[in-house]
């Protein structure tokens, strides 16, 4: 009996070392199968050889991400794409389009008939050592392109070529006070009253007051009557003035200037214009006619 009770242990000893080694062997088997059926020039197949359940997750996620990165910008591209689009509805208010970008205008060189060559002699009654009060009415048909419902915001004048004279002035020039009005002219060129307010029409705007200073060279020279010089730098508004059609009145007041400046008149002589001037800043009448100052004025039309 103790012989037979032992070679019965002896081989149920053995069943269970042969089981062991059999599920050792079950799982090395699975680990190969599993090396098998992965191709062997691509570790990144491995996703797709790998369980269901878990691949259909994985490759879902990975060509999600995939698909954004190659059919789509960037996340940074498309914020700096809709700020292009919507910067300027964004980043300039309407209210302050006209201060923020650059306003479209044009020039007209007036009178119109007048321009083409300079005037013999020249004027020093807008930039000279004396106090002065001009006024020049300009009709409709010497004001060229100028249409009504234009924004006139600056004007310029040109050095007369009479003289042959090179750029002005030799240094800056100071005017304590040059202010300047436009509006329609109450009275027609040739008819003007030697009163000057009553040629002032109701839509009076003083477009710039105050000092006014007029940098070395800033008038160019060198031209040879007849040929006009070109312009000089433009004084610009703090007001701009909306031409409403009919006559055009300016009228500017300067109570002297450091040096003087000869300015062209053009010519010849315009019959759609009248100028006139007073002896001084506060002057409210014309102590006579004076010739029409070829004047450049800048508007948005």
């Amino acid at each position: 009996m103790k012989i037979l009770a032992l070679l019965t242990l002896t081989v149920l000893a053995s069943a269970c070392v042969v089981g062991e080694s059999k599920q050792v062997e079950d799982k090395g088997v699975g680990d190969q199968r599993i090396d098998s059926r992965r191709p062997s020039d691509g570790a990144g197949d491995v996703t797709r050889d790998g369980p269901a359940s878990s691949d259909s997750t994985l490759d879902a996620s990975h060509e999600s991400n995939r698909d954004v990165s190659r059919e789509r910008p960037s996340g940074g591209d498309l914020g700096a794409d809709t700020t292009r689009d919507q910067g300027p509805g964004v980043d300039l208010p309407a209210a302050d389009t006209s201060v923020d970008l650059p306003l479209t205008t044009a020039t007209v060189a007036v009178p119109t008939t007048s321009t083409a060559s300079s005037a013999t002699g020249g004027y020093s009654t807008l930039f000279g050592t004396s106090a002065r009060t001009y006024q020049v009415a300009l009709a409709a048909s010497a004001l060229g392109a100028l249409s009504s419902g234009a924004r006139i915001v600056a004007l310029a004048f040109r050095q007369t070529s009479w003289f042959g004279a090179g750029a002005a002035p030799a240094s800056t020039i100071t005017c304590g006070s040059f202010d300047i009005q436009l509006s329609s002219s109450n009275n027609a060129p040739g008819s003007l009253s030697t009163t000057f307010s009553d040629n002032i029409g109701a839509d009076v705007v003083t477009a710039r007051s105050g000092a006014l200073s007029i940098a070395a060279a800033s008038m160019p020279g060198g031209a040879t009557h007849p040929t006009p010089n070109a312009f000089g730098a433009d004084i610009a508004f703090s007001a701009p003035y909306t031409y409403n059609g009919g006559a055009l009145l300016i009228t500017i007041r300067h109570s002297g200037c450091s040096q003087q400046i000869l300015l062209d008149s053009g010519s010849p002589a315009c019959s759609a214009c009248q100028g006139q001037v007073g002896t001084s800043y506060t002057a409210t009448t014309s102590s006579g006619n004076n010739p029409a100052m070829i004047t450049r004025l800048r508007y948005a039309p």
